[in-house]
């Protein structure tokens, strides 16, 4: 396919990982209730939901109470239909190219969330770090199934060490940080998210 259409998946990618931005740091599920005004509660219909024309359509306001819309949603949209579209053009494969999506997905959500709410919630990190540990055991599992499947580097071993040594050098930088500092320099999130980085990219 035309990586210009991997671009506009991105943008309603891009629309549920606001949804995901804003209600995982609230411990509230990403899938019900359906999308709604967070200020009045009105649910919002297809008309409200085309990535980034309806932030203008509306007038940057709920179409029921008149709360303004933070200009966030429509830029988050547009980061991961650009992010799409340019993975989409840099991927050598199918499963590099859904592995890049997933990596590039949850590092909007990681961003976002840690802006707003100055934390990195294990809810993103865990998931990242065990998708990453598998898109780089699938090669070596096909292959012992007999099926042939194209490479996503980084290899399972490369991937684990590279994890390890991610969540290791950051627990250290924590500990040592404390230390010196004489108060918490790290939180456990950022350790966990470079695990999860370094299952994702390797050395």
């Amino acid at each position: 396919m035309p990586d210009i259409f991997y671009g506009f998946l991105g943008l309603f990618i891009g629309s549920f990982l606001n949804v995901c931005i804003h209600r995982i740091p609230r411990e509230e599920s990403i899938v019900y209730p359906p999308s709604h005004c967070p200020e009045c509660g009105m649910r919002l219909c297809a008309r409200d939901l085309v990535p980034v024309l309806s932030y203008l359509a509306l007038g940057r306001r709920c179409r029921e109470c008149y709360s303004p819309i933070s200009a966030k949603y429509p830029f988050v949209e547009l980061l991961a239909g650009a992010a799409f579209w340019l993975a989409a053009s840099q991927s050598e494969n199918e499963v590099a190219l859904l592995k890049n999506f997933i990596f590039l997905s949850g590092m909007i959500v990681v961003i976002f969330t840690d802006l707003e709410h100055m934390i990195i919630p294990d809810a993103i990190s865990l998931p990242l770090l065990g998708a990453g540990l598998v898109f780089a055991a699938l090669p070596a599992v096909a292959e012992f199934a007999g099926l042939s499947l194209p490479a996503a580097v980084p290899e399972i071993k490369e991937s684990a060490l590279a994890a390890a040594a991610g969540f290791g050098g950051f627990y250290a930088l924590a500990v040592i940080g404390e230390l010196l500092l004489k108060t918490e320099a790290m939180g456990g999130g950022d350790i966990k998210l470079a695990a999860a980085m370094g299952a994702f990219l390797g050395w």
